[in-house]
């Protein structure tokens, strides 16, 4: 049951644990694999997709259930191949993830969906634009998403170039890197990754800081981590290997029409100029820039719910 007090939701231990089941749900693919899934918002809503970046898992939609219930909106995050509750896929190639989401597509009984891509999991929203029909692909969105390796590094800051570029010649190194995360998502005690995240929040510019310390963003943010490297870090550095390199596909060869994206002009994650690089080579696509906005531009909820009103509704 939840009941309201001062126009604020209150849930139930019983509602609790209805969420729990909906944030963990697994689906055998054909192969065997498993693929991790959440949902949350209105599960008769209109369906969308949501791909998480990097490193992250299905639970980082979980900030967005208050605005896709009031939008109506079946919101779907998967985790991908080795994160979270996905079955690690060796070899996996960019292209191999359409068909994971038509088939849990076809196993929530979907005939129709839109996805959006946020920051690393942008690659994997154009990569749908490319390999799925478009009668069944009504929509594509692109959140502040990474951009090709050809795009280069314009806009990051030194620190991030460098650490891209090591990537890119030396994916190991990734795994040295992630060693804490792992750790901690591996400890009993959730607060062990809140101290990863509060030590991280240490480094980014003010504004942002005060964004990500709201007790909601964090509490969604260590849970999702927590889940990201539950398997270990043979998925996010697979990813970051697939990342730092030329993609299996061209950004000139997807047709789809009207691809929605959403770019801070201050983000030096995924800069702007990676954003404007995609926005000429996609046919008659739409990109929405932000001013003074970072990477972090959804931790306000008057603009996630702007972002997901275009992606929805606005075609």
């Amino acid at each position: 049951i939840t009941m309201r007090r001062n126009g604020s939701l209150i849930t139930t231990e019983v509602e609790l644990k209805k969420q729990q089941r909906q944030d963990s749900q697994t689906y055998e693919l054909p192969d065997g694999r498993q693929l991790g899934y959440s949902q949350y918002g209105d599960l008769n809503g209109h369906p969308l997709f949501f791909f998480h970046g990097l490193p992250s898992s299905r639970l980082e939609c979980a900030e967005f259930d208050p605005t896709a219930n009031k939008l109506n909106i079946h919101l779907i995050g998967i985790d991908r191949p080795g994160l979270g509750l996905s079955t690690f896929q060796q070899n996996r190639r960019i292209t191999d993830w359409p068909n994971d989401v038509r088939r849990l597509a076809d196993h929530l009984g979907l005939d129709t969906f839109r996805v959006i891509g946020s920051s690393g999991g942008g690659p994997y929203a154009l990569a749908c634009a490319h390999g799925l029909p478009r009668n069944r692909l009504i929509g594509v969105g692109i959140l502040a998403g990474a951009a090709p390796w050809q795009a280069g590094t314009k806009g990051m800051t030194l620190v991030g170039r460098v650490i891209w570029n090591i990537w890119a010649w030396a994916p190991w190194t990734c795994r040295a890197m992630c060693e804490s995360l792992v750790k901690a998502a591996k400890d009993p005690h959730p607060e062990k990754m809140g101290e990863l995240y509060d030590s991280a929040l240490s480094t980014i510019k003010e504004s942002d800081r005060k964004l990500l310390k709201d007790e909601t963003i964090r509490r969604c943010t260590v849970a999702m981590l927590r889940a990201a490297f539950v398997q270990g870090s043979d998925g996010a550095v697979l990813e970051t290997k697939l990342l730092t390199r030329p993609w299996d596909f061209k950004i000139e060869d997807i047709q789809y029409e009207g691809i929605k994206m959403w770019y801070g002009d201050e983000d030096t994650n995924t800069p702007l100029s990676g954003a404007r690089y995609m926005a000429e080579r996609l046919p008659r696509s739409k990109l929405k820039v932000y001013p003074g906005e970072t990477h972090y531009m959804t931790a306000s909820s008057a603009r996630a719910e702007e972002i997901l009103k275009e992606m929805m509704f606005n075609d």
